[in-house]
């Protein structure tokens, strides 16, 4: 039994069982030498209380590969809506890296391969590619690794033994389209996504709830929402123009989605005709999650209450909702009330009349 370091990785080198059944085990613990002797100290540990056989049992992650695990994945998530809308595109990205791997072969280090080649790496269209991607596409192999070792196929996640992996994004983005931008945008629509952008202006809702949304939704003048991304329900006021949409789509397949195709599936990405839109348009630095930024900076400037838009847009905090504060004048006169009195004496001042 021992420890060894192969350049910046940190090993644990020992033996299970005996006779036919012995089985020589190298694993890599990580960068710290501290770990790897724990780790070997549980080793020893386990041996002299005769818990020896408990150790061929975790040894499953040496026999599972991770096309297995991907598989096993896309069964248990595949009717996740945020699976379909955004992290089956993630996933097709890290299968393609760790495809043909047995998971006990799948180091710290390699994980940090895989960050900095989806770093360095252009995007389609020869971009860089933004932090914010690289950083899904992580979050969705911890998830995967999370649910390896709940499901007893891993012993633990390669992920633990790493420190700041993920990089720090900027969330001050406030992109909104003006009011000539939207027409422009909508005109530039294709038949199957001018309804959704309609939608979305209209609601601020997200991508995945509109693509999910359900005849059975719209009642009584409300959208009602229960799978929403903070888990709770929230119901969205029709206005005039969105019912004045809803009216007009008088097909409605037995399937019961809103936004559908002719037989009846729901689309699962509109990403293509929305980039081909506003290409169309001439609009620039605009994703469509700036539909829902849309929605809530014309809420205010109309004269929309904060706390209201909280309530639609669902946020936990009025803390998150505060950056369209800015926009509403009626907040910026309310604000600055606060003021008042500050220059008050006792003695009310002496104004000189002009004559």
């Amino acid at each position: 039994m021992g420890i060894f370091r192969i350049n910046k990785q940190w090993y644990v080198d020992y033996y299970i069982g005996s006779g036919d059944k012995k089985e020589r085990i190298r694993k890599v613990i990580g960068t710290k030498k501290r770990d790897a002797e724990a780790y070997l100290g549980k080793i020893k540990g386990m041996k002299r209380e005769g818990r020896e056989g408990e150790l061929f049992e975790k040894r499953i992650e040496r026999k599972t590969s991770f096309d297995e695990l991907v598989k096993r994945y896309k069964a248990a998530y595949k009717n996740q809506t945020y699976f379909q809308v955004s992290k089956k595109f993630y996933l097709k990205v890290i299968e393609q890296r760790f495809k043909g791997r047995l998971l006990a072969e799948i180091s710290p280090y390699d994980i940090e391969l895989f960050k900095n080649e989806r770093k360095e790496s252009k995007t389609n269209k020869n971009r860089e590619r933004a932090d914010a991607t690289v950083n899904r596409e992580m979050q969705a192999l911890r998830h995967l690794f999370s649910k390896a070792v709940e499901w007893g196929i891993m012993e633990a996640n390669p992920f633990d033994k790493l420190r700041d992996l993920f990089y720090e994004e900027n969330n001050s983005r406030l992109r909104y389209l003006s009011e000539h931008e939207i027409t422009g945008l909508i005109d530039a629509c294709r038949a199957h996504l001018k309804p959704i952008v309609i939608c979305a202006i209209n609601t601020g809702m997200r991508l995945s709830e509109i693509l999910t949304l359900r005849w059975d939704q719209i009642r009584d003048g409300l959208i009602y929402l229960t799978k929403t991304k903070s888990k709770r329900a929230r119901q969205i006021p029709i206005n005039g123009d969105l019912q004045e949409l809803f009216n007009s789509m008088k097909t409605r397949h037995i399937k019961g989605y809103v936004f559908c195709k002719e037989n009846g599936e729901r689309y699962t990405d509109i990403n293509g005709a929305f980039r081909s839109a506003l290409k169309k348009a001439k609009i620039t630095d605009c994703h469509f999650h700036d539909l829902r930024h849309t929605f809530a900076s014309h809420w205010v400037m109309r004269g929309g209450s904060l706390k209201g838009l909280q309530e639609i847009l669902g946020h936990s905090s009025i803390t998150m909702t505060m950056r369209y504060s800015h926009l509403s004048k009626e907040f910026q006169r309310e604000e600055i009330k606060l003021l008042e009195g500050l220059t008050k004496t006792k003695e009310q001042p002496v104004v000189n009349k002009i004559s």
